[in-house]
């Protein structure tokens, strides 16, 4: 810091950056570029001479570091020897752990108690797949307990179907199986289970159900076609006329308040965010019929609350 001439109650950043760039030389990677370099507050400071083993400086403040360095020749050499080699083995062997994550495909799991009912526990699963690796027609969530699987869900794209079941005592309970499949090949999804006291709620892709998950007026949130809809509040307008066809692709969706278009964006849940932001824009009151799902997305998705968890103070209401 005296060096730099600055005080040390100020902040101050030091970066460090090391690796290696390697090559592909038919079903082996060489050794192509090594990094080992150091900057402070944004600027070069000094970086490694992989060539000449030493260390390269341009700011009078580093040299001091520099000769001590350099006056160790086996760091030096160590350092090298690490760019040159140890590093390429570590970049290959990570590589083959990414090639795996592709081939096999993986889950990104979430777990948090809901915001609705303490006794409940939220789980978010994100089944992730690449192409084109992902050739699997089914997959499964297994959720555990000591005597077996208390929770087996199992979509099936060959039979257009979700299997639904228990494993206890070494032995398959009754398997429950729904339509139509709320999944689509190379689509992403969310799927969000609700553990209660003494069943299992599963939702896929949930912004698109909250009407449905607090029983209130879908229709006055989105509409089909591109009839106006008579609702001075926001409204998500799809130009798709059939629910099918707006769940299985990204469907444009329009944005509209009073019958006036706000903005637009591609797929149904954009919409539903784009349509509750309207409402913090346009200072909207939330509609009583609509008011349980402004709520969950104020709270839950857009972590928007008060001391004590209450709404924000929106009170001006549209005129109809």
């Amino acid at each position: 810091m005296k060096r730099m001439r600055h005080n040390e109650s100020d902040l101050h950043v030091l970066q460090w950056r090391h690796g290696c760039e390697v090559e592909q030389d038919g079903d082996e990677v060489k050794f192509s570029k090594g990094i080992n370099e150091y900057g402070f507050d944004g600027e070069d400071l000094m970086f490694f001479d992989i060539k000449e083993s030493q260390w390269v400086t341009t700011v009078d403040a580093a040299l001091p570091t520099k000769r001590k360095w350099d006056n160790v020749p086996i760091l030096n050499q160590y350092t090298k020897g690490y760019l040159e080699k140890e590093c390429v083995d570590w970049l290959n062997k990570f590589r083959e752990y990414a090639d795996e994550d592709l081939r096999n495909g993986y889950v990104h799991l979430f777990a948090k108690k809901a915001s609705d009912d303490k006794s409940k526990l939220k789980l978010t699963c994100m089944p992730v797949c690449h192409r084109p690796f992902c050739s699997g027609i089914i997959f499964s969530i297994n959720l555990r307990h000591r005597f077996g699987i208390a929770f087996h869900y199992n979509p099936r794209f060959d039979e257009n179907v979700v299997v639904r079941s228990t494993f206890a005592g070494g032995a398959w309970g009754t398997a429950e199986r729904s339509e139509p499949m709320p999944f689509k090949a190379g689509q992403p999804m969310t799927i969000t289970i609700i553990c209660g006291p003494h069943q299992y709620e599963v939702f896929v892709n949930a912004l698109i159900l909250l009407p449905h998950i607090f029983k209130e007026k879908a229709e006055s949130l989105n509409t089909l076609g591109e009839s106006d809809a008579d609702n001075p509040y926001p409204t998500i307008q799809l130009v798709e006329t059939d629910w099918k066809m707006a769940f299985s692709k990204r469907v444009q969706v329009l944005v509209k308040a009073d019958g006036v278009e706000v903005c637009r964006g591609i797929g149904v849940e954009e919409g539903i965010l784009a349509a509750f932001s309207a409402y913090y824009v346009f200072n909207f009151a939330y509609p009583p019929y609509m008011k349980n799902t402004m709520t969950f997305l104020q709270h839950a998705i857009a972590k928007i609350t008060e001391v004590g968890g209450k709404p924000l103070p929106i009170t001006v209401t549209p005129s109809t």
